[in-house]
């Protein structure tokens, strides 16, 4: 009963506190533009962030009925409530406990016209580390992914192995969106390893890119 009281009250204590903490921010996107482009191809996509963006990205897209992976634990269970606070989907699955039947999941819902937002060094790391989960279900589905990396002038770093980084109140924050990366299945059975490196340059890229405007 306690256990439930928790997993009811807990995210929407998250929901808030982040809420009215991220109400203070300046926000700046750019290459916005990328995604307005595939909305209007009707086409959905992937936002790919490291896991140390979850808390700033949950806010960020919410309300935008993403499909996201949360993993099938006791804090995954946490995760996809707040999901669910947050006006997107969980699925839950990871690349350590029911991975495929939660890809699968994902697959059909993109193939169906919904979008997700995926971490792919997430659950557990190691961080900025890519696994190939995010580039299966990109080139089955045919839809591309997108680097997605939130930066700010002053924030928190929590010791979590992702260092979680929170921006402060009042803080300036840049929410920078990459070129779409469309994952060629063929190649994908032939170079897993390769595509994967390309997928980490490519979001490099575009933290690098984040950072250089953060500084301006």
């Amino acid at each position: 009963m306690m256990q439930d009281l928790k997993f009811w009250f807990y995210p929407i204590l998250y929901k808030w506190v982040v809420m009215l903490l991220m109400a203070t921010y300046r926000v700046e996107y750019i290459g916005r533009e990328q995604v307005d482009r595939l909305k209007s191809n009707a086409e959905g996509w992937i936002y790919s962030s490291w896991h140390e963006n979850v808390v700033v990205s949950q806010w960020a897209e919410r309300n935008q009925g993403l499909v996201m992976m949360s993993s099938d634990s006791k804090d995954g269970e946490f995760s996809a409530r707040v999901m669910v606070r947050m006006g997107n989907f969980p699925v839950r699955g990871s690349s350590s406990h029911g991975g495929m039947k939660a890809a699968r999941a994902v697959i059909q819902a993109l193939k169906s016209g919904s979008s997700a937002g995926m971490t792919p060094d997430g659950p557990r790391g190691p961080a900025r580390k890519a696994k190939p989960g995010m580039l299966f279900i990109s080139a089955v589905s045919n839809c591309p992914i997108i680097p997605y990396h939130v930066v700010s002038d002053r924030y928190w770093s929590l010791t979590s192995w992702d260092k979680q980084r929170i921006p402060k109140p009042f803080s300036r924050v840049i929410i920078c969106i990459g070129e779409p990366l469309r994952i060629d299945k063929q190649r994908f059975k032939q170079d897993e390893a390769g595509l994967i490196v390309e997928v980490e340059e490519a979001m490099q890229q575009n933290v690098e890119r984040a950072e250089e405007a953060i500084s301006a």
